[in-house]
């Protein structure tokens, strides 16, 4: 099997880099407003704002480490896929332990699910945060694992065909 290199790309980061700082901005804006307003409870919007501030604070910081990150987004060889596209990459994952890929869809964002043996396994090792983000991912959809096509020099709808292909192509080889 030839080896595929997905690169990160820098332009959809930066603007990935560029909505957070807006929303940042907003975020503050809320905050510092919320004792004014009489429509609204300032509860409410103080807590708004300090959700917005520390949402896309993560997603700011993400960004401006993914920016100078030279690895690549996404590896596909006959060992596996290894996966750096995001802050909840999973890492490497041997086709041995991949069972299927799935789509799914938040909003506008279309994510692959990787549905593995045991994925508990993967879990170990890895930062508190990154652990829960994980968990989170587990029990919403039943695997920690998800790619988007989002940070990467790559369509979503050709990402998939990809991994389908390459999945379907392991498995056929081991019936041989």
């Amino acid at each position: 099997m030839e080896t595929v290199v997905i690169k990160l790309s820098k332009i959809k980061i930066a603007l990935l880099i560029s909505g957070s700082v807006l929303f940042v901005l907003a975020g503050i804006w809320i905050f510092m407003i919320a004792d004014e307003q009489t429509r609204r409870s300032p509860i409410i919007l103080k807590t708004a704002g300090i959700a917005a501030i520390l949402f896309f604070g993560v997603c700011f910081i993400y960004g401006i480490i993914k920016l100078f990150d030279s690895k690549p987004g996404l590896i596909i060889d006959d060992k596996g896929i290894t996966d750096n596209s995001s802050g909840v990459a999973a890492g490497f994952i041997p086709w041995q332990d991949i069972i299927r890929f799935t789509t799914t869809q938040v909003q506008s964002t279309r994510f692959l699910l990787i549905y593995t043996l045991n994925p508990e396994s993967y879990l170990e090792g890895k930062n508190s945060l990154k652990k829960k983000m994980m968990r989170l991912n587990y029990k919403m959809y039943g695997t920690p694992f998800s790619i988007s096509s989002n940070s990467l020099q790559f369509k979503f709808d050709d990402l998939e065909k990809l991994l389908q292909s390459r999945l379907e192509n392991y498995k056929s080889d081991l019936n041989k």
